[in-house]
């Protein structure tokens, strides 16, 4: 058990310590009232709910997703709960180099959300690049109904003719 605001050095980069933020990420309207906690809750729980429903219209072979999808779920859950229960997030981890430039504190909670936003992200690059492949083959497609392929490496879409495939 830690109080508030006791530091625990674990080594040169990484501190365990006690903080209450009652703000939003890196403490931001954590000097308001209390307000900001309702407001907080809400917010998290009406995300949550549109990112449920999301998951349920995923494709089951679209993981990456998927998992992004749960891992904000989950963090989010866990922040609401927290400021449900206590009025605030209890952040404990912090990351610094050495014993200057430290991160501000974090939780398990606010790990789960960044790692999902970050699969998020890298699921939105790889998407692009599938339809920008599709859109090459589209126009290819637009193209091959007045020549022949090139190549024999060719795709057929329905409704079109073949067309030969960007490398």
């Amino acid at each position: 058990h830690l109080d508030v605001y006791q530091v625990v050095q674990i080594n040169s980069f990484l501190n365990i310590t006690h903080v209450l933020n009652r703000g939003a990420a890196f403490g931001f309207l954590h000097s308001v009232e209390g307000w900001q906690s309702y407001l907080f809750v809400i917010i998290a729980l009406a995300v949550c709910a549109l990112l449920i429903w999301w998951l349920k219209h995923t494709p089951a072979n679209q993981v990456r997703l998927s998992v992004a999808f749960c891992l904000i779920v989950g963090g989010a859950l866990g922040n609401a709960y927290d400021r449900v229960m206590f009025g605030h997030v209890i952040d404990f981890i912090v990351l610094h180099h050495q014993h200057y430039e430290h991160w501000p504190a974090f939780n398990l909670a606010d790990s789960a959300i960044a790692l999902g936003a970050i699969l998020l992200i890298i699921d939105m690059i790889k998407f692009n690049q599938l339809v920008n492949k599709w859109v090459l083959i589209s126009e290819a497609c637009k193209n091959a109904a007045f020549s022949k392929p090139i190549s024999t490496k060719a795709a057929c879409i329905p409704g079109n003719t073949r067309i030969t495939l960007p490398k």
